[in-house]
């Protein structure tokens, strides 16, 4: 039995021992190393060391390391130190003894901790101490790199012209950023997917890709992946991407750079693929991008309109832009938020919108700054806007009755939408002697009118050939006129007492 709990003890003890020398000791076992080798404690006696591999060694109050490499004018240098439970320091100098940059070995995880420019061809050298009592084990890599073949490419006047479709493995500096130019159609679709390789640690080292218009607005939008537009290193798929939809033709430009000041020690390696097609193959936006106009004042107001091919709401935040939050209005009475478009007006301060998709066009009439995610932009590289139609169509009608009355004594004409015009019948005169005239026949007339809501003109012609106007008034009004002809009813009345005074004289 006490055999056995000894056995058991044995094994505990080993596997304590392990795990600490696992933490305590650099792991190089995927990286080819070298054993750091004495005397090596004065800068007259630095071991000289291969580049790329990681040095393996221990120092401590009373022993300091020196190592020596060579490295050419113009040459990016990184020092990158190895993971541990243990901390050394470590210092970099150049040929003439003047430091260009410190830092420390352990941590969790292995990291580029110095960075330079070789500003003359030589021999560089790295220390590596420790101020405490007891020994510390460290590891520590050192690596120089010559600028790429697309050098110099620092500016977008020196970009290279891309070509699309292809992938492009280049190194950036520190401090550095290297531009590329891509022709791009009207609705062509870009996109950039930005990746890393000889970072030379595993944290950090990040850079960034940006897109830019002809007139240099930065432009580029994160794609539907997720995906920024810096790296992450240390995540699971250290990529960033952006794309953009030319607005119009023209020359349009990629950067890659560090994701900010310092990030990058040295130098890093990345691969940059640059894609284009056609508009209706791209995925649509997710993002929502915040746009402010700024400027105007209460005597010169400015007036604005953009449109969009998602939805835009009403923000009263500055998002990033120049101006106090306190500064930007929302005037619900004054700026119009329609379907695909957004019409305002601005008298000083600023209007903020939050638009998801994106922005087609952009008009501005009168002096104001135009800010997209916080940056200025150039309100042309969103395309033209156009104008409101406000033509008003106003038709007139012009309708025409025409009755015509034959042998009627007495006409009465009504005037309406449907005018009828009736002839009156005339009177029948009866003798003793039993004579009657029988009248002519009636006509009934019934013009057909057209009548708007705005005037109507219409004209009857007479028999007689006169004409009379009506002007003006609705179309629900009912307008009446009335004419007396010449008369026929009299003669039938001479003819029968004639005829009756003859046959009373033959009768006599």
């Amino acid at each position: 039995m006490k055999r056995r709990a000894a056995v058991v003890l044995g094994l505990i003890v080993v596997v304590c021992v392990v795990a600490i020398a696992a933490f305590a000791t650099p792991s190089a076992g995927q990286y080819a190393s070298q054993n750091e080798t004495g005397p090596n404690d004065n800068r007259s006696d630095a071991m000289h060391i291969q580049k790329r591999t990681f040095i393996q060694g221990e120092t401590s109050d009373s022993d300091d390391d020196w190592f020596a490499f060579d490295a050419q004018s113009d040459q990016a240098i990184r020092v990158t130190t190895e993971f541990g439970g243990q901390y050394a320091r470590v210092t970099l100098y150049g040929p003439n003894g003047k430091v260009l940059g410190n830092g420390s070995t352990g941590g969790t995880e292995d990291a580029a901790e110095i960075g330079a420019i070789a500003a003359e061809s030589g021999t560089y050298h790295l220390r590596v101490a420790e101020g405490g009592e007891y020994p510390i084990q460290y590891g520590v890599k050192v690596a120089t790199e010559t600028a790429d073949r697309l050098e110099p490419d620092g500016d977008r006047d020196a970009a290279t012209l891309a070509e699309p479709n292809r992938t492009y493995g280049m190194t950036v500096f520190q401090n550095d950023e290297d531009w590329y130019a891509v022709d791009l159609n009207e609705d062509e679709n870009l996109t950039t997917r930005l990746g890393q390789n000889d970072t030379g640690a595993e944290f950090g080292q990040n850079v960034g890709v940006d897109i830019y218009a002809p007139n240099g607005s930065r432009v580029g939008e994160d794609g539907s992946s997720g995906l920024g537009n810096t790296t992450e290193l240390f995540a699971s798929n250290p990529e960033a991407l952006q794309q953009h939809v030319a607005s119009r033709a023209g020359t349009y430009y990629v950067r890659v750079a560090p994701a900010q000041s310092g990030a990058v020690k040295g130098f890093t390696g990345y691969e940059l693929s640059l894609n284009t097609t056609d508009r209706s193959n791209t995925e649509p936006r997710s993002r929502t991008d915040s746009l402010v106009i700024v400027g105007g004042s209460a005597e010169n107001k400015v007036t604005y309109a953009f449109t969009h091919d998602g939805t835009v709401e009403r923000s009263g935040e500055s998002h990033g832009a120049p101006i106090d939050d306190d500064a930007v209005t929302i005037d619900t009475d004054v700026d119009t938020v329609s379907d695909g478009r957004v019409d305002g007006r601005l008298g000083g301060g600023g209007d903020a919108y939050l638009v998801q998709g994106n922005v087609t066009g952009l008009r501005l009439d009168g002096n104001a700054t135009v800010y997209r995610d916080g940056i200025e932009v150039d309100p042309t590289s969103f395309g033209p806007v156009a104008a409101r139609d406000t033509t008003t169509v106003t038709s007139t009608a012009t309708p025409t009755a025409t009755s015509t009355a034959t042998m009627t004594p007495t006409r009465t004409a009504t005037a309406a939408r449907t005018p009828t015009s009736t002839a009156t019948p005339p009177p029948t005169a009866t003798t003793t002697t039993t004579a009657t005239a029988t009248p002519p026949p009636t006509a009934t007339a019934t013009p057909t009118a057209t009548g708007t809501a705005a005037s109507t003109t219409r004209t009857a012609t007479n028999a007689n050939g006169s004409q009379g106007e009506i002007v003006g008034g609705a179309e629900t009004e009912a307008e009446t006129t009335t004419e007396d002809g010449p008369g026929f009813g009299a003669l039938p009345a001479v003819i029968a007492v004639v005829a009756a005074g003859l046959v009373a004289l033959r009768r006599r």
